[in-house]
């Protein structure tokens, strides 16, 4: 890890092959895997079974991309600099601006989650639960807490068995009569789950900020990668097929936004309830914690170019914690409580924007052999000229499918999202007038600002 994120880690210490594919699951697979089933059961029916596999297209294709633009770039800031570098500033400035809502928008949706899965264990207010995670995660993150490589081990271990516990007994009372009909109110509902549930497998990205902290990182990348999405991918899919083969879709559809746990009461058993209900609560702890500390990065280093406000790159001389930006990162989203647009509107908005930067990334995958061809040439992971291209390609073609497909369905998403995007661009040209600005973006290297007691 750079000296510029000095103190600044996911993990405590270096973890090995095992370690980092059961970190990367336990971040991937979170508490929209266990929120998102009962949320979209109701309208789309059986279907969603169907959506969360045509979600692995895009994956692919992004995991190759990321692979390639890591490789080459190995920088804090992610698609920010990706975009800044071999795009342009402009979409550079656009993605952050499009990015911090992003990352409100998942901890409120986290957040939410968590409440839905502990009300059904005990009757409390679901605003009281939203705000106390959001504020014990923001003070750990203020204190330079991160999540120690043995505890976050032990928890992602613990979500893992309650997909277990979930999946093994429940797999003995599917009927397949359940699985018809396949889309019972139509396809609409359906397409909206296919962009709803490629929100969790969006997790793998972490790979950009775990890489230094992996054992000979070169060869276990891209295997904590390829086997950490397979094993994601495959948990996740036999998660879905159990719940929809438990009942009818509309029976099911009846229990609520926590309709897993409580499915897993019914029909199974009351203690794989209690099962379920851990493991959503753990994956919104390992959520929150890898947003919190993975996308301060981004505020920094978009802060270091004088994007966003410099002092969000102002590193505390105790705790060596970007404050502000955990501080920027974790009030809004508590602020925002009283006005949740609820985890119908949520996913949708947050897979546009994820498709969104998809899209943009895949410019800067195209561009960088002829941009930064010394990058390419030696980078950690240099894939055949054929295969970046195909994968900038199907990673752009995939992005721009999914967009126009659910961009009829949700129209106010849409222009939110492209009215972001307008502000972003427009508060760019000003900077760049005012200040007279140009050229590439600022030098990613450049030393954090200290803050003087």
């Amino acid at each position: 890890m750079s000296g510029n994120d000095v103190g600044y880690k996911v993990v405590d210490r270096q973890i090995g092959l095992v370690g980092g594919i059961v970190l990367m699951v336990g971040t991937v697979i979170g508490i929209s895997v266990f929120l998102l089933p009962g949320v979209l059961i109701g309208d789309a029916g059986p279907s969603i079974v169907l959506a969360l596999v045509l979600t692995a297209v895009p994956m692919v294709f992004s995991i190759l991309m990321l692979l390639q633009l890591g490789g080459a770039m190995p920088v804090a800031g992610g698609v920010y600099v990706y975009a800044s570098k071999l795009v342009g500033r402009v979409w550079g400035t656009v993605i952050v601006w499009l990015v911090i809502p992003a990352i409100w928008a998942v901890m409120l949706f986290t957040a939410f989650g968590f409440s839905e899965f502990v009300r059904v264990l005990v009757d409390v207010p679901g605003w009281i639960l939203m705000l106390g995670v959001l504020l014990v995660f923001m003070a750990l993150n203020l204190k330079g807490i991160t999540m120690v490589a043995t505890l976050q081990l032990v928890m992602v271990a613990a979500i893992i068995l309650g997909f277990l516990l979930f999946i093994i007994p429940g797999l003995f009372q599917v009927e397949a009569a359940n699985y018809t009909p396949m889309f019972p109110e139509g396809t609409t509902p359906f397409i909206l789950a296919v962009v709803a549930l490629f929100i969790p497998f969006q997790g793998y990205s972490m790979i950009v900020e775990l890489g230094e902290e992996l054992k000979d990182p070169i060869r276990n990348i891209p295997r904590v990668l390829i086997y950490g999405m397979a094993l994601a991918v495959v948990l996740s899919l036999a998660l879905v097929v159990v719940f929809v083969g438990l009942d009818r879709y509309d029976t099911l559809g009846e229990l609520g936004d926590g309709g897993l746990a409580e499915a897993a009461s019914d029909y199974i058993g009351g203690w794989v309830g209690w099962a379920v209900v851990i493991a959503a609560v753990l994956g919104a702890f390992t959520t929150l914690n890898a947003v919190i500390t993975s996308y301060s990065r981004t505020l920094m280093q978009a802060a270091r170019d004088k994007v966003i406000s410099p002092r969000l790159a102002i590193v505390h001389p105790v705790t060596r914690v970007p404050q502000r930006a955990v501080l920027f990162l974790s009030i809004p989203p508590m602020l925002l409580i009283p006005l949740n647009p609820g985890p119908r509107v949520l996913p949708v908005f947050l897979a546009l924007t994820i498709l969104f930067g998809g899209f943009i990334s895949a410019i800067a995958l195209w561009n960088l052999p002829k941009r930064f061809p010394e990058a390419y040439t030696n980078s950690i992971y240099r894939l055949p000229m054929p295969v970046v291209k195909i994968a900038a390609i199907g990673s752009a073609g995939s992005s721009l499918v999914f967009w126009l497909a659910v961009a009829p369905q949700a129209l106010p998403i849409v222009a939110v999202i492209v009215l972001l995007g307008v502000s972003g661009a427009i508060y760019h040209y000003l900077r760049v007038r005012n200040d007279g600005e140009g050229g590439e973006a600022g030098d990613t290297s450049v030393a954090v600002v200290t803050e003087v007691n």
